[in-house]
């Protein structure tokens, strides 16, 4: 399905800052032994820019995912990348509102592996989708 060029533009550049401020984020705190200014900002922007993806993504599947259900093509990794991005959607309130210290834990492993795997079902989709050209 056909995507608006300006959105599907706003999409990925929102979809690029929330991944690379969440990589970003993994990394400083691999690196460093306790929290650092660069973490805390990251991570800011992470929320931030999670908050605008949320936005588009609601556009992004009015125009995008739900007519393109119908379809077979490239059904599959765009199911996949849909549900990746709900079950890092979904995680995000249990981050910050889950009084048990052992599923908080649980809950941000399964969000930063999920979040930094989801290129790769959203790269298939899109290479697939460039070559159907």
């Amino acid at each position: 399905m056909k995507v608006d060029p300006i959105l599907k533009r706003i999409f990925y550049l929102t979809f690029i800052v929330l991944y690379v401020s969440g990589v970003a984020e993994y990394v400083m705190q691999l690196a460093a032994s306790g929290p650092s200014p660069g973490q805390w900002f990251a991570l800011r922007v992470h929320g931030i820019v999670g908050l605008w993806f949320l936005y588009f993504f609601g556009h992004f599947f009015s125009a995008h995912i739900w007519p393109s259900l119908r379809q077979i093509r490239h059904r599959k990794t765009g199911i996949t990348v849909w549900i990746f991005l709900i079950v890092l959607s979904g995680s995000v309130p249990f981050l910050y509102y889950l009084s048990s210290d052992c599923w908080r834990d649980w809950t941000a492993l399964l969000h930063t592996y999920l979040g930094l795997l989801i290129v790769i079902p959203l790269s298939a989709h899109i290479y697939l989708s460039i070559c159907r050209r």
